[in-house]
């Protein structure tokens, strides 16, 4: 009489061998796949608006790379764009004195992300996707 496991002869052994390069596949496939999400990762994307007490620019899909505060965005747009600007400190109090040639003791420029003023210093506010960032140029 045979035994069960002796009938099989190599068959459980081919199998077993079959089952772990089969879930091994899967693990490599899924390790894969986690790599390519993070490298077709999606940048976020913000709109910018300067108003400047007489006209109006729109940048719409600004990218914002990571760690990229306002302030960093600006000094990216006004460097492709060949707007003047000056900044009053450094890093991430840098606080904005003039930007479009728009400078004056009685008026400021105030920031407003997504339709509410910002009380941090730009350097130290670290916009989001979607968010709207508009620099408006008024009174203090």
């Amino acid at each position: 009489m045979k035994t069960p496991l002796k009938s099989y002869g190599y068959t459980l052994p081919a199998l077993a061998f079959l089952i772990g390069l089969f879930l091994g596949a899967i693990i490599m496939r899924t390790a894969d796949t986690r790599e390519d999400a993070k490298a077709k990762m999606v940048q976020p994307t913000v709109a910018f608006l300067l108003h400047d007490g007489t006209n109006t620019r729109t940048w719409n899909g600004v990218t914002v790379n990571e760690g990229e505060s306002i302030a960093d965005i600006i000094d990216r747009i006004a460097n492709i764009e060949h707007i003047e600007l000056s900044w009053k400190n450094s890093g991430r109090t840098r606080e904005l004195i003039s930007l479009s040639d728009k400078a004056s003791t009685d008026k400021t420029w105030h920031c407003y992300v997504n339709g509410a003023l910002i009380s941090l210093p730009l350097g130290r506010f670290y916009p989001k996707k979607g968010d709207i960032i508009t620099m408006i140029y008024g009174a203090q």
